[in-house]
């Protein structure tokens, strides 16, 4: 009997057990919460071009790359603006040049002292916020959002296209 159905079977026996069914449910629960946490990966080449952000027509976090400039633009629909927050994680690589743009009082873009991880915090209304930089090396990066303090799934949008991602974190393969 090979490994897989000697599992099927033990686990057929435990199953007939209350206290087994209880545990098994629970551990079934927490691989569906890892599931949905572990990010998603895309290559690299998903993200190239740079994408048309309609301002003030919808919530969305776009990120595009030409060459080795990563872009990411924040749009919003209201003229009070909620924080839109984030953090691009290199893994292998360093972010240099950091650029920031259109950023209103109490917004902020910080690089950490290993030049690995960048961090943004904007308040975002019917305009846009944003944040240019390069990157050096690296097999992934790892972007995570939150919108108005609720992680942001579905509110990413990549490349050229503006295609939906549906996932929050989302990770690159930069070697594809």
């Amino acid at each position: 009997m090979g490994p897989e159905l000697e599992l099927i079977t033990s686990m057929r026996i435990l199953l007939r057990y209350p206290c087994f069914k209880i545990l098994a449910v629970l551990a079934l629960g927490c691989l569906t919460l890892a599931s949905i946490a572990s990010a998603e990966i895309y290559p690299w080449s998903v993200t190239t071009g740079k994408a048309k952000t309609p301002i003030g027509k919808k919530v969305a976090f776009y990120v595009w790359h030409v060459g080795k400039i990563v872009s990411l633009t924040t749009t919003g629909t209201t003229t009070k603006g909620y924080p839109d927050t984030g953090q691009f994680t290199l893994t292998g690589g360093t972010i240099s040049k950091v650029t920031p743009s259109r950023l209103e009082k109490g917004d902020k873009v910080t690089l950490d002292s290993t030049k690995t991880i960048l961090s943004f915090h904007f308040t975002t209304a019917k305009g846009t916020d944003g944040v240019s930089f390069t990157i050096s090396g690296g097999t992934q990066l790892k972007l995570q959002v939150a919108h108005n303090g609720v992680q942001a799934t579905n509110l990413i949008f990549i490349g050229k296209n503006a295609t939906a991602v549906p996932a929050d974190p989302v990770t690159f393969n930069l070697t594809d």
